[in-house]
C-alpha cells in the first residue's frame, strides 16, 4: 500500500493533528540553545584565557621594567610571560607578544594576542576566539632607607661564610641601586 493512497480522504484529520508540535518547537528551537550554549561555554574559556594572559602579561612588564636599563629586559619579558602562559593553554595560539618601552624608558607596554579554538561555536562556523591583553608599565626610582643586620660572629669565621656574607650584601645592593 502507497502512502499517498492511505493518506488520500484523511487530509483533514491530519491537519488538526497537534501531536507533534512538541517535537518540531523543540527541533526549532535547538539551533538557538545550542547558540547561547555555546557563547556561555566558549565566552566563559575565553574569559579564563584571557585572565591567565592578562596576569602573566602584568609579571613580564613588571619584570622588564626592572631591568629595562639591561639588554636583555625584552628576554626576560618573554621569558616571564612564557613561565606563566604554558604554552597550548587550554588549546590557545599565541599569535603576538610585544613589548615596547617608550623613548625615554620611562614606561613600557606590553601587548600579547591569542587565538582560542571554541568548542561549541565551530558548530555555527566560529573556529576561533581572538583575545588581547596590554599592560603599561610607569618605571618610577625612589629613594629607600635600608638598615642590614648581619651576623659577624666566631660561628661566621670558619668556611668562607664571613666572605660569602660580604659578597651576598654587595650583591643585593648593587641588585638594589643599580
Amino acid at each position: 500500500m502507497r502512502i499517498d493512497a492511505a493518506l488520500r480522504g484523511r487530509g483533514p484529520a491530519v491537519a488538526r493533528d497537534r501531536r507533534g508540535n512538541t517535537a518540531i518547537i523543540f527541533a526549532s528551537a535547538l539551533v538557538p540553545l545550542v547558540g547561547v550554549a555555546g557563547v556561555a561555554t566558549d565566552g566563559l574559556l575565553g574569559y579564563l584565557v584571557r585572565d591567565r594572559m592578562q596576569t602573566s602579561l602584568d609579571a613580564a612588564a613588571l619584570a622588564a621594567g626592572r631591568v629595562m636599563t639591561t639588554d636583555s629586559w625584552s628576554a626576560d619579558a618573554r621569558r616571564y610571560f612564557d613561565a606563566n602562559f604554558q604554552p597550548g593553554y587550554m588549546g590557545t595560539t599565541i599569535t603576538s607578544f610585544d613589548v615596547q618601552p617608550d623613548a625615554g624608558r620611562e614606561t613600557l607596554t606590553a601587548r600579547a594576542t591569542a587565538s582560542l579554538p571554541t568548542r561549541f561555536m565551530h558548530l555555527l562556523g566560529v573556529d576561533t576566539t581572538g583575545i588581547e591583553v596590554a599592560t603599561v608599565v610607569a618605571r618610577s626610582n625612589r629613594s629607600a632607607e635600608l638598615a642590614l643586620v648581619l651576623d659577624v660572629t666566631g660561628s661566621m669565621r670558619s668556611g668562607g661564610k664571613i666572605d660569602a656574607l660580604k659578597t651576598a650584601a654587595r650583591d643585593m645592593l648593587d641588585f638594589l641601586y643599580g
